[in-house]
């Protein structure tokens, strides 16, 4: 029998949380025996997806140039013919809108998956299309989704994002990274997995005036920043002036990286949001949860259950986020003793295990595809 074959258009393969979801999505379908090939403007997962079998097509699926839209949904066409595409999956705004062209010109079933509440305007709205039928990564996705975008409720599923246990797990060996960076086991690393754009490094900003805070009080210490965006320039640049002033390095800007596991790993409390917090809590390390929307502090299952309801993202909170708030909770899980460190990294694993395995999403948005295959082609 010929294997069902999936696109999964997305704008990028770099840091990101659609971008490691659909990294993480197209290994597994790949392992139920589904074909993926991958059509993005690539990234550093490029060598990932390669060596698990993935096909990658270079297409600009990030600007909103019409001659580059015209061009790019050429592209896509042809990729779509020469690889028997049975359907599409895609994972952003611009894909999405490119990508139900060509499902329409070739009548191919077509998803997407809303990983975020988008921008809306009058614009924003008619160039938003949702496919036959959404999957939102979260409730409040969900709600957003069908009160902004009239989106039918009856067509969107919430399926959790999933972690790779087996990837992000505390066994890694986090060695390599820390002699890269000079940081021995006495030193308290300070770790945050974040894209660096517009507001979201204004959070970064706040860690590293948080960490000139802590300076004075714990010593040696080290914040470690891993990702891209269209403000690393200027976090760099900020960085640099504060370890100046520190006289010493304790700032650490990587910029792209794929070996999240290793840095995660390193960390003595891990800062951020959403995927990347849960990738944390899946190593076993504490997690300070601050991003753009608010500051929730350290993860505790009394937040549990709001957390759950928008994605580890804090949408739900109304507390900005500032560096003495930064400071004070990161203060408060350095002074937390060993027995406390490690009760609460098995939790933060055994709520990852339980209720948002790579595997089970995979499963979930594999059982969609199949009841949108089942309908036959897209009219």
């Amino acid at each position: 029998m010929e294997k069902t074959t999936v696109l999964l258009a997305l704008m990028g393969l770099d840091i990101g949380g659609a971008e490691t979801h659909a990294v993480v999505l197209a290994r597994h379908l790949q392992e139920m025996g589904y074909k993926v090939v991958i059509a993005s403007n690539g990234g550093v997962y490029e060598e990932q997806i390669r060596l698990n079998g993935i096909k990658h097509y270079h297409v600009n699926l990030t600007s909103r140039n019409p001659l580059t839209a015209m061009q790019s949904v050429c592209r896509l066409c042809r990729l779509v013919k020469q690889e028997r595409i049975d359907l599409i999956h895609a994972h952003a705004r611009i894909p999405a809108f490119l990508c139900n062209i060509v499902s329409r010109y070739y009548h191919i079933p077509f998803i997407t998956t809303a990983h975020a509440a988008f921008r809306s305007n009058f614009l924003l709205r008619w160039l938003s299309v949702w496919g036959e039928y959404t999957i939102a990564v979260s409730n409040d996705i969900k709600e957003y989704l069908t009160r902004t975008f009239a989106v039918n409720p009856d067509q969107i599923t919430v399926i959790y994002n999933g972690i790779d246990a087996e990837v992000f797990t505390p066994q890694v060996d986090y060695g390599p990274v820390a002699r890269e960076l000079g940081l021995n086991e006495n030193c308290r690393k300070i770790v945050c997995v974040t894209r660096l754009d517009n507001q979201l490094a204004d959070v970064v900003l706040h860690l590293i005036d948080a960490v000139e805070l802590l300076s004075k009080q714990y010593s040696p210490l080290a914040l470690v920043v891993a990702g891209s965006g269209n403000r690393l320039r200027e976090v760099l640049k900020y960085a640099r002036e504060k370890n100046k002033a520190l006289g010493r390095n304790v700032i650490h800007v990587l910029g792209k990286r794929t070996d999240i596991a290793q840095l995660v790993n390193m960390a003595t409390v891990f800062v951020g949001i959403s995927r990347a917090a849960m990738e944390a809590m899946a190593c076993e390390k504490p997690v300070v949860l601050a991003g753009w929307w608010s500051f929730i502090g350290l993860l505790e299952p009394d937040k549990v259950p709001i957390l759950k309801e928008n994605n580890f993202t804090g949408r739900s909170f109304s507390q900005p986020v500032t560096p003495r708030l930064l400071a004070d909770e990161i203060a408060r899980v350095f002074e937390l003793d060993e027995a406390e460190l490690r009760n609460q990294g098995k939790w933060n694993r055994g709520l990852i295990l339980e209720e948002y395995s790579s595997k089970a999403m995979a499963e979930e948005t594999a059982a969609v595809y199949e009841s949108i295959l089942s309908l036959g082609v897209r009219q």
